[in-house]
């Protein structure tokens, strides 16, 4: 019994001796695994990077601004847009007590005595600066100087805003051209208009883009309405083609893929500064593209202001913890790679590889699901305009096709045996031909838009987008064009 208990103290000795090498080891493999963590995170960003320095060539920022295209000094319709807006001097067509007195008005449809009074007052005020913006429509080039910020976040461009206000003054000169019997002149209001929509040129921004896109849908509203109130003759056929070639032209450019390669560039510079200690890391957490989140929240399906428990524990680890951020840019730019990839493909298959990657997206690391989303939103928000654009080359070659015979085209294979086409556009959703319908006045040119279904080409003005509705561009016979007033609205806050 006595050397039973004198082996008792052994025991727990060997015991406490196994316990303390067990937690030396496992001390020294976190040890290894934090340093082993450290090291893969830094040699797979910096691998990445080399890659991407391979596959494409100049995707940095500084080379993508370098790569810009230039625009002439003269004629330059960036800064153009900049002397308009001074005039403008922040000053709107419709005053916000009268919004709801323009806000049914169909293309076909003309001003009723109490618009007119309101643009006639308005247009009185506003008239050096529409002058001067008339000017856009021999301005079919844009460039505004960016100044970056070190950060690329904080980077100013408030020509963007500049722009929208000189589209909203030249839609409602359009329109009030066309009610004054201008036909010519209206349709060359819609041409300027496109054209300082065209004024961004390749900026390298998602914000630009957005802005780009809704002053295109403006304009394509402008032609629709100006075509439903004029009585044009083949004297207007050359402004009409112009008109129809510069729409073409935007759908040439590919607007996504140079917004999708300059946020990725951006946000890799932002990513790196956080890193650099020039950014605070907690900055990382407030999303710095509120901007572009707000606008595309009004779109269908918009995005989520919510912060999510997954979202605020990551958050806080890349705040202190430098090695995590390095894993999550790497993983950011992966997935921006990716989408820059769908970006370049035919839109069948960019449809389906988009659709794939939003899929995805919630299970990808904390930077990618606070960035990606708008990046897929944006892109609906591009194949939107496509359609916009497409039904209305396809309206402009309808109208030519008109005033040459006389009558509407059966089919728009008639266009393009005709030579107004050269060939029939392509709807981006679904990838089929856009659609013509004759009507009892007139034709529906219409993409099924985005439920994907043929409604038989009927469009809800109000809410484009809802399911059961089609994207397209009426067309109205000559004799249903300028029809009666809608009855009057009462104005919310009439000026006493």
């Amino acid at each position: 019994m006595s050397q039973s208990v004198s082996q008792i103290p052994a025991r727990k000795q060997r015991t406490w001796r196994g316990l303390l090498v067990t937690l030396l080891c496992l001390v020294l493999l976190g040890v290894v695994g934090i340093l082993w963590f450290l090291w893969y995170s830094s040699y797979d960003l910096n691998a990445l990077m080399a890659e991407m320095d391979v596959q494409d060539p100049g995707w940095r920022q500084d080379d993508i601004e370098a790569s810009r295209k230039a625009a002439p000094a003269a004629g330059n319709s960036a800064l153009h847009i900049v002397a308009v807006a001074k005039l403008r001097a922040g000053q709107p067509v419709i005053t916000a007590a009268m919004e709801k007195v323009f806000e049914n008005l169909p293309p076909q449809v003309e001003l009723d005595a109490q618009q007119i009074d309101h643009l006639e007052k308005r247009f009185a005020i506003l008239q050096a600066a529409v002058v001067e913006a008339r000017k856009f429509k021999d301005m079919p080039r844009g460039r505004h100087p960016i100044k970056y910020s070190e950060d690329w976040v904080s980077t100013l461009v408030p020509h963007l805003q500049d722009a929208r206000e000189v589209c909203e003054l030249l839609n409602w000169d359009a329109a009030w051209r066309a009610h004054g019997g201008d036909d010519e002149g209206a349709l060359e209001s819609c041409l300027a208009l496109q054209n300082a929509a065209h004024s961004m040129g390749d900026e390298p921004f998602i914000m630009s883009l957005l802005v780009r896109v809704g002053c295109h849908v403006a304009a394509v509203q402008a032609i629709e309405r100006t075509l439903a109130q004029g009585r044009f003759t083949p004297a207007s056929e050359p402004t009409l083609k112009l008109m129809q070639d510069t729409f073409a032209r935007e759908l040439s450019e590919p607007t996504l893929l140079i917004a999708l390669r300059g946020e990725r560039a951006g946000l890799h510079q932002f990513v790196q500064a956080v890193a650099q200690g020039k950014v605070n890391r907690a900055s990382l957490g407030l999303v710095p593209w509120t901007a572009t989140v707000s606008i595309l929240e009004g779109l269908p399906g918009g995005m989520s202001g919510k912060r999510s428990l997954s979202n605020e524990v990551d958050s806080r680890l890349i705040e202190h913890f430098p090695a995590y951020l390095t894993r999550q840019h790497a993983a950011m730019l992966r997935f921006a790679n990716e989408l820059v990839d769908a970006a370049k493909l035919p839109p069948d298959k960019a449809e389906e590889r988009f659709h794939a990657l939003e899929k995805k997206i919630r299970d990808e690391p904390y930077l990618v699901r606070i960035t990606a989303p708008s990046f897929i939103k944006t892109r609906e928000a591009v194949r939107g305009m496509h359609a916009n654009l497409r039904c209305a080359v396809a309206a402009l070659a309808a109208e030519r096709y008109r005033l040459a015979h006389n009558r509407w085209p059966e089919s728009l294979d008639d266009l393009v045996k005709a030579g107004f086409l050269d060939a029939v556009p392509t709807d981006p959703y679904g990838g089929k031909p856009i659609r013509l319908k004759r009507m009892a006045d007139g034709l529906v040119l219409y993409s099924v838009g985005r439920d994907k279904i043929d409604n038989d080409g009927f469009m809800s003005r109000g809410n484009p987008a809802d399911p059961g509705t089609d994207t397209g561009f009426r067309l109205w016979d000559i004799s249903a064009r300028r029809q009666a007033p809608n009855p009057p609205v009462r104005e919310e806050n009439p000026a006493k």
